[in-house]
């Protein structure tokens, strides 16, 4: 079997038992660019400073006070790391958290698990807010290849058209709550959005759902325009 062949099964195997139907189109994408661009399989882990299962982090908000090296290593993955790294380091799991339709399960780094159930029961306990997770672990090369998707400790609120697409500019953390129905930035993508609605929107940086992210030491991409976008570190 000839490297890139061996590379697309890999992918295809990752995307299948990681990536929900809803995705589909973007799984195909994903696809060929990994192999158009293929990254490094079975590259060496550092094992002085990752070896074996690590203790769960434990208590409310774990990763709160954390500098973001030590929340890599809290997780057992290092940044910068390729899926299937991460894969075959084994801190990929099934999760299974609660948003609004019901329990949901998406596959995600098991070192991030406790914590971010507690922050869903958080925002469905605020009793306006319409949760729904898009995704968490998955093999793109967003970001040149370093999303934090891609170790599974970031995840995706409430993604795209109808809720919070990517924005052309920073959110500044001075900008008030925008008005209903208002949209005050830019957008690269979801030109049809109705406009902020604070039950499925996170448009700034006062939103509950933010600050509840937050407040567990987590960080938000609306530093740089993806408020979609939550992580261990923001990034």
């Amino acid at each position: 079997m000839r490297a890139w062949e061996y590379y697309y099964k890999e992918v295809e195997i990752i995307n299948k038992i990681s990536v929900s139907d809803k995705w589909y189109d973007q799984r195909i994408l994903y696809k060929n660019r990994l192999i158009n661009k293929p990254i490094e399989i079975g590259a060496a882990i550092d094992t002085n400073a990752f070896s074996g299962d690590l203790p769960m982090p434990t208590g409310p908000c774990p990763f709160k006070g954390k500098s973001n090296e030590e929340k890599f290593r809290m997780c057992g993955v290092q940044r910068g790391w390729t899926p299937s790294q991460a894969y075959g380091a084994g801190v990929i799991t099934n999760v299974t958290f609660n948003q609004t339709s019901g329990p949901k399960t998406l596959q995600m780094n098991k070192y991030i698990a406790e914590d971010f159930k507690a922050i869903c029961n958080e925002i469905l306990q605020l009793g306006f807010f319409k949760l729904n997770v898009g995704n968490c672990f998955r093999t793109s090369l967003s970001a040149g290849g370093k999303s934090l998707h891609q170790i599974g400790v970031a995840v995706d609120i409430n993604p795209g058209r109808g809720g919070n697409p990517w924005f052309s500019c920073r959110i500044p953390k001075t900008q008030p709550e925008p008005s209903p129905g208002s949209t005050p930035w830019g957008m690269k993508s979801c030109p049809y959005h109705g406009g902020y609605d604070r039950s499925i929107c996170v448009w700034h940086w006062g939103h509950p759902v933010v600050r509840i992210f937050l407040n567990h030491g987590w960080g938000w991409g609306g530093s740089y325009g993806d408020v979609m976008h939550f992580s261990i570190t923001g990034n």
